[in-house]
Formats: structure tokens, sequence, C-alpha cells
């Protein structure tokens, strides 16, 4: 890829850079975040809506310590990765009814929260590998030095 083989150390995000590409994981979280604001758009009758709001209130979890089946009440998993979406995109969750209800502006906020998240990403993965080829270089030298 762009005549580059492994030999030539390139890292994933200078290739992504070069590239424009974005993180699969902010794809799939900009998508599920538009498929949850057209739920929201939703009306509260339908049942979409009912099972992101709704919670799992008894569930059958086998154990191993009993013969039978323990029930034990567990929040919605879905919402809360929703959440971490949303923190991730820098969305306020207490806004987020509100800026769903249009969906053209809340398409566009996530889009481009979507791409400021990505460019923090490359740049915070840049200075990571910046600091960790300084410290191998630090330490080439202080073998060097012992030697």
């Amino acid at each position: 890829m762009m005549g580059k083989t492994y030999r030539d150390h390139i890292t994933v995000e200078e290739v992504m850079k070069a590239t424009k590409s974005e993180r699969l994981e902010f794809q799939i979280s900009m998508r599920r975040l538009r498929m949850v604001g057209k739920i929201e758009r939703m009306d509260n009758k339908l049942l979409p809506k009912k099972i992101m709001y709704g919670t799992l209130d008894h569930t059958k979890i086998p154990s191993a310590k009993c013969s039978g089946n323990l029930i034990k009440k567990m929040k919605n998993p879905f919402m809360s990765v929703v959440q971490k979406d949303l923190k991730i995109f820098n969305i306020e969750a207490n806004r987020f009814k509100e800026l769903a209800s249009n969906r053209k502006k809340f398409n566009d906020l996530i889009r481009t929260s979507k791409v400021e998240a990505n460019e923090k990403w490359i740049k915070q993965k840049e200075q990571e590998t910046r600091a960790r080829r300084q410290r191998r270089q630090e330490q080439q030298e202080q073998e060097q030095n012992i030697n």
C-alpha cells in the first residue's frame, strides 16, 4: 500500500493520515448514534423505542454453583454503549433527545464529531509513538555508553 512495505516501519497512524482513513470503531459508533437518533424520533408506542429504553428486569443466568438458574436484574447494555459513543464524540448525553429531534443537525453533529474524535485519536497515537521511539533511542544510547 502506498509503495511501502513492513520494512519501512510506518505506523498505522501515518497510513491512516496519508490515506485520510478513519478508525472503524468511529464509523460503527457514528452509525449506531444515527440509528439511535432515528429510534428517538419514533413514536413512543413503537417496539424499537420500547426495546431501546427498556431494561431486562429478570434475566435467567445459568450458574455452576446452583442447580437452578439465577434471576438477576440487569441494565440495558446497548444504552451503556450508546452513552460511551456520546462521550467519545463529545456530545452531551443529557441533551441527546433534544439534539436527535432534528435529523439533519444531529447527523451533521455526529459527522463533525467523528472527524474531530478521529483527529484527536491520531494525535494521541502519534504522541505515544514519538514517546516510545524517544524512550527506545535513550535506551540504545545508554547501552552504548555502558559498552
